[in-house]
């Protein structure tokens, strides 16, 4: 993965939110993956069911819709129904903050991503600074975006069925 800028304005972020679509791979955010009945079985907790296929979200996906959330909570001026969002499926603004932060945290925590990160002296800071323009090792998410855009027109073909 490509190392990432602490450079960028609140201004740059908005401005970028075409772009943020590589969240998602231009699609909804958390979109989902249609399981057969026997997959869903193997799916731990509950599975809902529709036309039966049953639903779920890679966690990659769930995790990228927190980031965009929090994302969008930090820059609320441009985004000012981010706060009073008010619908049945939506839980409160710090229910679903709180729960992005804890989802992101455990994430975090399980993956446990070992790459070392260098910290240098600052003068001005007096502090040291960490160094995050590191190249990591990562899974290729675009592949796995084209899997499940694969699964889901295998879905609509009949390729795929319960």
């Amino acid at each position: 993965m490509r190392p990432n800028s602490l450079e960028k304005t609140d201004e740059q972020y908005h401005d970028e939110d075409e772009a943020q679509s590589f969240l998602s791979n231009g699609k909804e955010d958390g979109s989902y993956v249609a399981l057969t009945q026997d997959e869903a079985s193997k799916v731990q907790g509950q599975v809902s069911v529709d036309n039966g296929k049953y639903f779920v979200v890679p966690h990659v996906r769930h995790s990228l819709h927190c980031v965009n959330y929090l994302r969008k909570v930090a820059y609320d001026k441009y985004y000012p129904t981010v706060r009073t969002e008010n619908k049945p499926t939506v839980p409160t603004f710090h229910m679903h903050v709180d729960h992005c932060v804890e989802i992101l945290r455990e994430t975090i925590q399980c993956q446990g991503d070992l790459t070392p990160v260098p910290h240098v002296w600052s003068e001005g800071k007096q502090m040291y600074l960490a160094d995050t323009s590191l190249v990591h090792t990562c899974r290729d998410y675009p592949a796995l975006m084209d899997w499940q855009d694969e699964r889901d027109e295998a879905w609509k073909t009949g390729k795929i069925h319960n």
